[in-house]
C-alpha cells in the first residue's frame, strides 16, 4: 500500500518499508499498537469471552455457530453479543454468519492478554 505526500512515496506497511528497522519484529508491535484503540476495557465479561473464543478458532473469519459452541451457547444467545462487538468496531461481518477481527493479528494479542478462556455462566432473565 502506498500514499503520495508532496511527490514523496511512502510505504505505509512497516514490513514492506526498507527504512523500518527490525521489520521482522513489527507484526507483534503493530498489532499491540492497533489494539490500544480497541479499548477492551469498554467490553463486558461476556463480550471479552466471545472475542477470546474467536481468537481460539484462529485469525480468519469465524462462523457464529463455532464461536457459540465454544461458549456453550446457541447462536441466538450470542447474536446480541456479536452485534454489540460489531457496533463497537471490534468485529466486522465479511459475509452472513461470519465475523472477523477489524485489527490485524488481534487474535494473537487476545491470546497474550487473556491467556485462559473463561466463560461466564448463563444468566436467565425473568421474575
Amino acid at each position: 500500500m502506498f500514499t503520495k505526500v508532496k511527490s514523496l512515496e511512502i510505504r505505509l506497511d512497516p514490513r514492506q518499508n526498507p527504512y523500518t528497522p527490525n521489520a521482522g519484529a513489527m507484526p507483534r508491535c503493530w498489532s499491540d499498537a492497533g489494539a490500544r484503540w480497541v479499548r477492551l476495557d469498554r467490553t463486558t465479561e461476556l463480550q471479552r469471552a466471545y472475542l477470546r473464543a474467536m481468537a481460539e478458532l484462529g485469525p480468519g473469519p469465524q462462523r457464529a455457530a463455532a464461536v457459540a459452541g465454544i461458549l456453550n451457547r446457541t447462536t441466538q444467545q450470542c447474536g446480541t453479543i456479536r452485534s454489540k462487538l460489531i457496533e463497537k468496531g471490534l468485529l466486522y461481518q465479511p459475509q452472513h454468519g461470519d465475523a472477523a477481527f477489524t485489527v490485524p493479528h488481534f487474535d494473537r494479542h487476545l491470546k497474550r492478554t487473556i491467556p485462559d478462556l473463561t466463560v461466564p455462566p448463563i444468566r436467565h432473565r425473568g421474575p
